[in-house]
């Protein structure tokens, strides 16, 4: 067979450099992936290809990532063991998530760490059942957010309390109290064995707090709701 013909001078250089620069991008995705390490920006292989370039600052080739500890706790409803663990979760310090489902509370729910999060997935329905308050939120930043309150079976003098009256249980400027999507409501079925009776939905005691869209209704004479 005839011999190959020799590659011409500059069509070799070519593929030296497409191979140069395939090996540069086969680096850099490699260090990307296995690790966050430093290294120099002047790839080893340009420099031993006599390509040597001004060295520049080391830089990173991804942020390094520092993950906070678990801090939420995820409570359901289908369990009696919830109520124990909430308010042990809550006292604590925890960010506490409901999931969809109804509760019924012997106590209320204390958030009172600066920065608390009380969040109900598919609007957890919360009834306190000994005439006491289902909610008290009593420190700057906390927040409540899509949690159904509904008034139980014994008088509550209110069903949300915002703060105690005292400084220490009231938002501040940078670090309010907030409160979204909240539904609060004094209703019961005509079949319930007994109705609901509370006296105030919602008692804001504390400065800087700001409620959106809030939702404070009072069934009418067809439910078994009373004043």
């Amino acid at each position: 067979s005839a011999s190959r013909p020799p590659r011409h001078p500059t069509a070799a250089a070519a593929a030296a450099r497409r191979w140069r620069a395939w090996a540069v991008r086969r680096s850099r995705r490699r260090s990307h992936s296995s690790s966050c390490r430093t290294r120099p920006s002047t790839s080893p292989s340009l420099r031993s290809a006599g390509r040597q370039r001004a060295r520049r600052p080391a830089r990173t080739t991804c942020p390094q990532r520092r993950w906070p500890p678990a801090t939420t706790t995820t409570m359901g409803g289908a369990s009696s063991s919830w109520r124990p663990r909430a308010t042990r979760q809550l006292a604590r310090g925890r960010h506490v998530v409901l999931t969809p489902g109804l509760y019924a509370l012997p106590v209320p729910l204390r958030v009172a760490t600066r920065g608390q999060v009380l969040l109900g997935l598919g609007f957890a329905t919360l009834t306190p059942m000994r005439g006491l308050p289902a909610v008290e939120l009593l420190a700057a930043g906390v927040r409540m957010a899509g949690v159904l309150v509904q008034a139980g079976p014994l008088r509550s003098r209110a069903l949300v309390v915002v703060g105690d009256g005292s400084p220490s249980s009231s938002g501040t400027a940078d670090a309010p109290i907030l409160l979204h999507d909240c539904f609060v409501r004094v209703y019961a079925e005509r079949t319930a064995p007994q109705p609901a009776v509370a006296t105030t939905m919602l008692w804001v005691r504390a400065d800087h707090v700001v409620v959106d869209h809030a939702w404070l209704w009072r069934g009418g004479g067809g439910g078994g709701a009373r004043r």
